[in-house]
């Protein structure tokens, strides 16, 4: 017979310790303080090595090397420059001041830098001449085109290009009286790239290796690898992007049109010739009609600007050249720069004649 058990004499037995009472240990405000600012140190610490990591590979982009190059040149020169020239990148990359001869006062530098700056650019840079040297004898322009019809360089523009911020900021540059809102747009761009641009360390890096970029004494950058195929297959989409300017009243944009104006009267006031060139092009371009009407309405506008002064000149005669020495539609190699050059000069001797 099983023994029975009366419920009176049954108690609850637990398997392991039971805590009456829970203890926390006070927390100071000290220690939350320097919990707080050990991870605002590591958030910071990682942050910094990210973006000094993105901004060394930015500093390596094409058009930043361009740009800090020939801003570098211009503020180390130890004598004026006879005969400046300035402009885009396809002016950067085709024309050689060694192929120019005695038709040119000297020294010759070929201080151009990219599209993105346009007018704007080329106004900042002659104007930086003419305070610290004193005026050039001859300045030429060239720019490919699409750049007159661009906007002016923007505050993100100046804060991302190798240029620095006491030049920025300074006279003459275009931002030297900044407004609290541009000021702050321009520290926002270089302390952030990343977030502003929309994107990551990763894509910012991903692909890229350390490029070597070569620059002759006199400024010319040689460049000398080819891309037909780059133009072959996007040909119709960039004709298309740029005859869709003749819907507007003029392809030169408002910005383009007033630094050019203000160059025409340097040029009048420091009594120096003032050339206006288009840069290269690819010649399947420029055999295409529609582009045709794009370039005859462009070359009006230009020689609307050299109406206006006797020391200025339009150079209108394109130089174009086949897909295998080109690495763009409007940028060449070194193996046709002499070509290029010597076509720039011819167009110079013409205007004396």
């Amino acid at each position: 017979m099983e023994p029975q058990i009366s419920r009176a004499t049954l108690r609850d037995i637990t398997a392991y310790p039971v805590l009456t009472n829970e203890h926390f240990r006070a927390i100071t405000f000290g220690e939350i303080r320097r919990l707080l600012l050990l991870m605002t140190a590591i958030v910071l610490v990682v942050n910094a090595i990210a973006y000094l990591y993105a901004y060394h590979y930015d500093r390596l982009d094409r058009g930043n090397v361009i740009v800090g190059t020939k801003w570098q040149m211009l503020q180390t020169f130890d004598a004026p420059a006879g005969t400046l020239i300035l402009g885009d990148s396809s002016i950067n990359q085709s024309v050689n001041p060694a192929y120019m001869g005695d038709t040119l006062p000297s020294p010759i530098w070929n201080l151009a830098t990219i599209g993105s700056w346009g007018f704007t650019g080329d106004e900042w840079m002659l104007r930086y001449h003419i305070e610290r040297y004193g005026a050039p004898q001859a300045v030429i322009i060239g720019h490919t085109y699409d750049v007159p019809s661009r906007n002016a360089p923007t505050f993100e523009i100046a804060a991302t290009s190798n240029i620095s911020p006491q030049l920025v900021f300074s006279a003459p540059s275009p931002f030297a009286n900044p407004s609290l809102m541009e000021l702050a747009v321009y520290i926002q761009w270089r302390s952030f790239p990343l977030f502003y641009r929309r994107t990551t360390l990763r894509s910012a890096i991903e692909g890229k290796s350390i490029p070597e970029y070569s620059f002759l004494e006199n400024g010319f950058m040689v460049w000398s690898t080819a891309t037909p195929e780059n133009l072959i297959s996007i040909r119709e989409q960039h004709v298309n992007v740029i005859t869709s300017l003749l819907d507007y009243p003029r392809i030169f944009s408002q910005a383009n049109t007033d630094a050019l104006n203000r160059i025409i009267g340097l040029a009048d006031q420091y009594d120096f010739p003032l050339y206006l060139a288009y840069g290269p092009s690819w010649v399947e371009v420029e055999h295409d009609t529609r582009f045709q009407l794009f370039r005859n309405q462009l070359s009006q506008e230009y020689e609307q600007f050299a109406a206006q002064s006797q020391r200025v000149y339009f150079l209108g005669e394109v130089r174009s050249f086949e897909a295998d020495v080109m690495e763009g539609f409007d940028h060449t190699t070194v193996a046709v720069s002499e070509d290029f050059t010597r076509h720039l000069v011819a167009q110079i001797e013409a205007t004396r004649q």
